[in-house]
């Protein structure tokens, strides 16, 4: 019977030892499941992170060529903004030119007037003179 207490009692220590192997099992089981999940969460957030610097990268792609677009634009508008400022000094100077020929043209124009008038004044002059002499004549003539 001493025997069989003592068989019973290291069977006891040996249930013993399982349970607390199997406890620790199960707490280490526990922490596996746990450190598993957090592995899955921090991959989760680094999916979920990289997604977004993707979404960075393109973003920035997309804005470089906007910006590329902007500064070809820029320059286009810039090419423009010359080209009519050429223009304009070109017609800025023929309308000197026009001005300048239609002074000349107005100088000769009152020239030309101012000389009519004094033509004009000789001729008118010259017709009263003519006037005086044939009314002369014919005062003569008449007597």
């Amino acid at each position: 019977a001493e025997q069989l207490n003592e068989k019973d009692m290291q069977i006891l220590e040996m249930q013993d030892e399982v349970d607390r192997a199997g406890a620790s099992l199960s707490a280490a089981y526990g922490d596996a499941r746990s450190k598993v999940a957090k592995v899955n969460d921090v991959e989760r957030e680094l999916r979920n992170e990289q997604k977004r610097a993707e979404e960075a990268i393109m973003l920035q792609n997309e804005t470089e060529k906007a910006s590329a677009k902007h500064l070809q634009t820029i320059s286009s508008l810039q090419q423009q903004l010359e080209h009519g400022q050429d223009s304009f000094k070109k017609l800025s100077q023929r309308l000197q030119d026009t001005e300048l020929e239609l002074a000349s043209a107005n100088k000769k124009l009152l020239l030309l007037e101012q000389n009519s008038t004094k033509e004009a004044q000789g001729s008118a002059s010259q017709l009263k003179d003519v006037q005086t002499k044939l009314e002369h004549t014919r005062a003569s003539s008449r007597q």
